[in-house]
């Protein structure tokens, strides 16, 4: 496949199922989560660098932190069609408390709780519009290189911001 064609693997034949009525938005998270980093760690991977650069990179990136900054972001944006919005709300509100591995760290239930968000909405644009997906991963930029591709007219949001120095906790899922 050459690289202007390039996207996420193929999602799974989903038999006709809707990812809403089939699938919970924890389950959406879960599989938002994958796709997330992997959006991440092709970001960072070129140029090429030291291990521990790449590792940093993409530490700062998937932390629940990054992802509710972009989150706020995204929301702001005016790029998000009212399904989207609906996904997101919906991703937001399925969580329950925070991780215990994380509440150590200080982490707000706010800040898990869109991080949530962003991974639901991930997973529900991989099984239902990789396309859209790709077009919001760039508006994020973490898309391809100029951030831009397959957005709307309205423009990039610009690359992703810089986040708070990144220690080796999770994500936000």
């Amino acid at each position: 496949m050459t690289r202007d064609r390039w996207r996420v693997p193929v999602p799974p034949h989903l038999h006709g199922k809707a990812p809403r009525k089939h699938w919970n938005a924890n389950a959406l998270a879960f599989l938002g989560d994958s796709v997330w980093e992997l959006y991440v760690r092709r970001r960072f991977f070129y140029p090429p660098s030291a291990r521990d650069s790449y590792f940093s990179q993409v530490v700062r990136h998937v932390r629940a932190e990054t992802q509710e900054l972009l989150y706020k972001r995204l929301l702001d944006s005016g790029f998000l069609t009212d399904a989207e919005r609906d996904v997101l709300r919906w991703g937001r509100n399925a969580t329950g408390v925070t991780p215990k591995r994380l509440a150590d760290t200080g982490l707000k239930r706010e800040t898990y709780r869109a991080a949530t968000a962003m991974e639901c909405l991930c997973g529900y644009l991989y099984l239902s519009d990789p396309e859209r997906l790709h077009a919001v991963m760039g508006l994020l930029g973490l898309g391809d290189d100029d951030g831009a591709e397959g957005s709307s007219s309205k423009g990039s949001a610009s690359a992703t911001p810089a986040p708070a120095e990144a220690s080796t906790g999770g994500g936000g899922s």
